[in-house]
């Protein structure tokens, strides 16, 4: 039970991390202001029991990131998640790669609680870390408010970021 609540969490955790590192076609040098929507699904889930309401556990994700303007990436999530009684915070980091072969790295935070018939729900914000390619010092930010976990290892997330990418 904990580990598919736990393994839920994680996932929309990851996509929500997804979706705030992709920004299409930023303005070298502009503040620009994207959202979307990021889909996931949870590929490795381990969990260790600390007592009978309490697991940790870390997880991998991977999924795309739907852009509102049309651009769709693609995303890889790694992380880690606390829960007490279903309830906890995830950490991890997201990994997104442009049609360029450009990437980008946010790092992620957010809070998880339990929701109805077997769905995580989690609101959190994000960082840009890194960047490569057309992202290369990428800086910027973000959140994501009612991500969903799903009880078939799926992610959903709806976020908004803002992110600067310095003239190259």
């Amino acid at each position: 039970m904990h580990r598919k609540t736990g393994a839920h969490t994680i996932l929309v955790a990851l996509i929500v991390a997804v979706a705030f590192l992709a920004t299409s076609n930023p303005a070298s040098g502009e503040e620009t202001k994207t959202t979307g929507r990021s889909i996931q699904h949870v590929t490795k889930f381990e969990a260790t029991e600390i007592s009978e309401d309490h697991f940790i556990a870390t997880f991998e994700a991977v999924g795309v990131t739907l852009y509102d303007d049309g651009v769709i990436t693609t995303n890889q999530v790694w992380g880690h998640v606390n829960r007490i009684n279903g309830a906890g915070v995830d950490r991890g980091f997201m990994r997104q790669t442009w049609s360029d072969g450009s990437t980008t790295v946010e790092s992620f935070v957010s809070e998880a609680k339990p929701g109805d018939e077997g769905v995580t729900v989690f609101s959190g914000t994000f960082e840009y870390t890194e960047g490569t390619g057309q992202f290369k010092g990428i800086t910027g930010e973000g959140s994501f408010h009612e991500g969903k976990g799903l009880p078939n290892g799926m992610i959903v997330v709806d976020w908004e970021a803002t992110m600067e990418v310095p003239t190259q």
